[in-house]
């Protein structure tokens, strides 16, 4: 099933280059556009491990991650700090632009909405769900993309996101 985004302005579609958000914008009718900068966060040797894992493998580094989130910098990864340094061309072409729906991970969006709500690098890391269940400022649409969820769901969340997008967005 696919959802036409509108009529009017030409819509984008950008996601990152990791099959999740790939998989949710096949669902949708418009240019797709891959970001190697919308990449989740990397958290190097930390990557499929749970937090607990993370903790009992690096009990020291996960004990700084609690002290800064924000500096925090996973073994041979990223911290968020690294990541908004990447995000910037985005978030700089999303300034410019009018119509974007960006599929994109939890951190990643943190970032975007972090700049967008001129949100402190303190704040950023622990910005909570109720920024993503559904955002649209500047005819930007956010729809993140978690591990666990597979592709049926997601197609099935962003159609019902999109549809209270389109009904806002006409009114």
């Amino acid at each position: 099933m696919n959802i036409f985004l509108g009529h009017g302005h030409e819509k984008q579609i950008w996601t990152s280059q990791l099959d999740r958000t790939i998989q949710t914008a096949q669902h949708l009718c418009g240019p797709i556009e891959q970001w190697k900068a919308l990449n989740e966060l990397d958290v190097g040797e930390c990557e499929a491990m749970t937090y607990e894992e993370i903790q009992k493998k690096f009990p020291k580094k996960f004990a700084l991650r609690d002290e800064n989130k924000f500096h925090y910098r996973y073994p041979r990864g990223e911290s968020y700090e690294d990541l908004v340094h990447r995000l910037e061309p985005v978030i700089m072409e999303l300034e410019r632009q009018q119509n974007v729906l960006v599929i994109c991970h939890q951190a990643v969006m943190r970032c975007i909405l972090a700049y967008f709500l001129d949100k402190d690098i303190k704040e950023l890391p622990y910005l909570k769900d109720a920024y993503w269940k559904y955002l649209k400022f500047q005819f930007h649409v956010l729809i993140p993309i978690g591990y666990s969820q597979s592709s049926s769901v997601l197609a099935a969340q962003t159609l019902m996101l999109l549809r209270r997008f389109l009904i806002t967005y006409e009114e």
